[in-house]
């Protein structure tokens, strides 16, 4: 008689089954990583369609950056207030909760903002920008980190002011 053993058929299975597994483990750090990676080019691309509304419709704009995402300001001359744009692509994010947002303007860290005080009403400051999105096309200089609570590396969105924003993942390489 030829065949397998049940001790050689019982090996096999385990052996597929640590292969799956690993395998599996290995898809998913690459998701988040990917995940990561999407919400700051979305982010990036949001701030440059930002910037073209601004020069289009001569209006200054505003990116408010809070604990759970961020938010697209336009402001409105004749009641001067800043108005949250609520359109897609423009409306606001909200960040996975696995990624954290740190906004930094000329060396300086922002303080991340509190999306509601204590009885749940929306903050009044919380309607002022942190950053400006002037009618000119400029932009106050920034650096958005995205950071993954996870062991992945921090991905940034950047801009010096008159150049496009664009995506780094350390101090020197470009995406």
């Amino acid at each position: 008689m030829r065949g397998f053993t049940l001790i050689e058929v019982l090996v096999v299975v385990v052996l597929i089954g640590i292969l799956a597994s690993v395998v599996a483990l290995s898809f998913t750090g690459a998701n988040l990583d990917q995940e990561l990676r999407g919400e700051a080019e979305r982010a990036a691309l949001r701030m440059e369609l930002a910037r073209s509304n601004a020069l289009q419709r001569n209006r200054e704009w505003g990116l408010l950056v809070d604990e759970d995402g961020y938010r697209f300001l336009e402001l409105d001359p004749y009641q001067a207030a800043w108005v949250e744009q609520s359109e897609r692509p423009l409306a606001p994010v909200r960040m996975p909760e696995n990624i954290h947002l740190k906004l930094e303007t000329e060396g300086f860290e922002l303080p991340v903002v509190d999306s509601a005080d204590e009885t749940g009403d929306a903050d009044e400051e919380q309607d002022e920008p942190n950053l400006l999105i002037f009618s000119s096309g400029e932009v106050t200089p920034f650096e958005l980190a995205f950071e993954p609570e996870w062991e992945g590396q921090t991905l940034r969105i950047s801009s010096d002011g008159l150049s496009r924003v664009r995506l780094v993942k350390d101090e020197t390489d470009e995406i």
